[in-house]
């Protein structure tokens, strides 16, 4: 009998590594929710929320993270995953209703075919790995 417990240990191993993992919240990059002249009423602007306005030069990258969570977890999420200048970690948060609203207007407009397919690929994410229950 125990002959068999490793195989059956990998074979399950195996199994859940090729599964979607399900889960509350995803966090995305900003470009995942199109350019910024599409996401700025959504997510804010393309630069980190501490910097003033207007002091931002064009080629600058910034990494914000989209925190996508399920209702009434903000709080949890905004824990989980805090804005902290002093490490340039910056974070939006957006609930996955709202995610879904966003996408699926833009989606409808189809103003240009790359955009409208990596709108498609983050609705897609969103749907197949936050279950909200």
């Amino acid at each position: 009998m125990r002959k068999f417990i490793p195989i059956l240990l990998l074979s399950t191993i195996t199994s859940c590594s090729t599964t979607t993992h399900i889960q509350r919240f995803k966090v995305f990059e900003y470009e995942a929710f199109g350019p910024q002249a599409m996401a700025y009423n959504l997510l804010g602007m393309q630069w980190w929320q501490w910097l003033t306005p207007g002091g931002v030069e064009p080629e600058n990258a910034f990494d914000i993270q989209v925190v996508v969570y399920c209702e009434g977890q903000r709080s949890d999420i905004e824990k989980r995953f805090p804005v902290d200048s002093a490490v340039q970690k910056d974070y939006r948060y957006i609930s996955k209703n709202d995610a879904i609203l966003y996408l699926n207007i833009h989606i409808n407009e189809d103003f240009l075919t790359a955009i409208t397919q990596q709108l498609k690929t983050t609705k897609h994410a969103i749907e197949s790995t936050i279950i909200c229950n």
